[in-house]
This record gives structure tokens, C-alpha cells and sequence, in this order.
């Protein structure tokens, strides 16, 4: 299997770190809670982006996704119905039918993994067999198309996870385009026309999405185009953005735990189930890796790692 060898942009490293902590404020429910949304607009973009940009040749992707991503899927999945079933309330929260009680499981924010699944596998498969420029132009009219069409499925009503799967689409394609921008000239024309028509429609009262998709497009290319030249060259956080996966995974939790500080939310309670959310996957990656490939999908402790500036790609 060939390694990819290559230099994390810290910037980018840094965003993931902002964009967990905008997920645990989105499922507080506190004011701003629309806006960091644009936590988990963030988490998809770069998902496909490094996916799209990926040059390492997986002998079997399906194994590879399935270990990243199935598994801790099936053991959070276990987690919550247990947590659930302790709290005397229905395993799942929601009838959503037999495909969606499956697919969201006892926790809603699970959705995400299955579906994170199915795109590295299309993404591989894709970049095989299309041009980039077909790839990158078809990703880049297909996410301003779903923008144009935002009044006809926004308001939908799609159950749980077909409804996120739905929101999910723009910035997946957005990720791609912005993957493609140093193999196609016109990549980065089509990503800014994305931000742009999700900054138009902010304007309209059609979309409660468009200015998460437009904040999550416009951060996340700046970090990548210029974020290393911004951050200090000595700053290394991957240690800390390593266990975001695991935060998202694990905040629901600990916000629950944080009601016996303040039965009200607050931004208190956001900081608090964020940090000990750090602390315990930090602790699980440093102490206990084989739990951690479980759990998280990790194969490897981030602390090995602290002091390099270039690594040896684990994703």
C-alpha cells in the first residue's frame, strides 16, 4: 500500500476544533444554535475535500471505511441503545419506520456515520472513472442546482436521517470542488459560485441552511488556501483536533451530564460538556488504542505524533 506522506495545514487542524465545539452548541439549543450549524457543514466539506485530494491506493475501501466508520457506528450504536434502555425511555427516541430507526439508531446524531460510509465509497469510486474536469464541473453545478431547488426540498418532509442526508449533499459537493481546484482552473470559479448563491439565498426566507452552507464554505476555503500561512509554524494541535471525531461521537453525553450543574442550558454547559468530551476521548487514544480503533476508528494514539510536523496519513 503506497503512504502519503504530507504537511497538516494547522489552521485547517484548528477549524475542526471550532467546528466540534459549534456542534455541541447546535445540539444545546441555545441562541446561535442555526448558525453553528455550520460546525457540521464544516466536518463534510473536509471530509470529501481530503477524500477527493487523497492519492493513497486502498487495496480494499470498503474495509478501510468500514473499520473508520462502521464499526464505531455499530459501537455507538450499542452505547446509546444501552443508555436508553437505563433511562426507561424507547430505544428509539422516534419511529422513523424500519429504514430510519436502523440508519439514526438511538441517538439522532449517528446518522452521520453510515452516510459518511457510502460517500468516501462514491468519492473512490468516482475520481476513478470521471475526468477532473467532469468531476469537478458535475460536483460544482449539481451543488448550485440543489442551492436553486433549496425552496422545494428545504421545507420537505423528510424524516430523520433522509432530511440530513438531503442538507448534507451541498457541502459533500462543495468539498469535492474544492478538491479538484489545483487540477481544474475552473474548480475554484464553481466553489465560489456555491458560496456565493448560498450567500444570496441567506436573503431570501426560503432556507434555514443557506447561511451555515455559506459560513462553512467561506471558512473552510480560507483555512485552506491561506491558513498556513497564517498560523504559527511551531503551533501543532493535532493531538487535540485527532479526538474531535470522538467528541461528536461522544458530546450528547456529557451535555446530559451537565444538566446536574444547571438544569438550564448555557454557554457554561456547552464549554464543560466540550472540554470533559476532550478529556475522555483523549484519554481513550492515549491509554487504550485498541478500544480507541473500536470506538473512534483510530489506529494510532495521537500523542506519537505531537512533535511531527509531517505525517504519515492515517485517513
Amino acid at each position: 500500500m503506497a503512504i502519503e506522506v504530507m504537511m497538516r495545514n494547522q489552521s485547517v487542524e484548528c477549524l475542526r476544533i471550532v467546528a466540534a465545539f459549534a456542534v455541541v452548541w447546535f445540539h444545546s439549543r441555545l441562541n446561535g444554535h442555526v448558525y453553528a450549524y455550520s460546525g457540521l457543514v464544516i466536518f463534510l466539506i473536509l471530509m470529501s475535500y481530503f477524500a477527493t485530494i487523497s492519492t493513497k491506493k486502498r487495496m480494499n475501501p470498503v474495509k478501510d471505511a468500514s473499520t473508520r466508520l462502521l464499526v464505531p457506528w455499530a459501537c455507538w450504536f450499542l452505547i446509546y441503545f444501552a443508555i436508553n434502555r437505563l433511562r426507561g425511555q424507547p430505544v428509539v427516541p422516534v419511529e422513523r419506520g424500519m429504514v430510519g430507526d436502523v440508519l439514526v439508531g438511538p441517538a439522532i446524531h449517528l446518522w452521520y456515520l453510515p452516510f459518511a460510509f457510502w460517500v468516501l465509497l462514491a468519492i473512490e469510486f468516482i475520481k476513478r472513472r470521471l475526468s477532473p474536469e467532469i468531476l469537478a464541473y458535475g460536483a460544482g453545478a449539481s451543488a448550485c442546482l440543489l442551492l436553486l431547488a433549496i425552496p422545494l426540498w428545504d421545507s420537505s418532509s423528510l424524516e430523520a436521517p433522509f432530511a440530513q442526508y438531503l442538507n448534507a449533499l451541498v457541502p459533500i459537493l462543495g468539498g469535492v470542488v474544492l478538491g479538484m481546484r489545483s487540477r481544474v482552473r475552473g474548480a475554484n470559479v464553481a466553489f465560489a459560485a456555491c458560496a456565493f448563491l448560498s450567500l444570496l439565498i441567506c436573503m431570501t426566507p426560503f432556507s434555514a441552511v443557506s447561511e451555515p452552507y455559506a459560513i462553512g464554505f467561506i471558512v473552510t476555503a480560507l483555512a485552506i488556501e491561506y491558513g498556513a500561512k497564517l498560523t504559527p509554524k511551531k503551533l501543532n494541535v493535532l493531538g487535540l483536533s485527532e479526538c474531535m471525531f470522538g467528541v461528536y461521537l461522544v458530546h450528547p453525553i456529557f451535555l446530559s451530564l451537565t444538566k446536574f450543574i444547571s438544569i438550564d442550558p448555557s454557554p457554561q454547559r456547552v464549554v464543560i460538556a466540550f472540554g470533559l468530551s476532550t478529556a475522555f476521548i483523549w484519554t481513550i487514544l492515549r491509554c487504550l488504542p485498541k478500544l480507541a480503533k473500536v470506538m473512534f476508528g483510530h489506529v494510532e494514539a495521537p500523542h506519537y505524533r505531537l512533535k511531527l510536523a509531517p505525517m504519515i496519513e492515517s485517513a
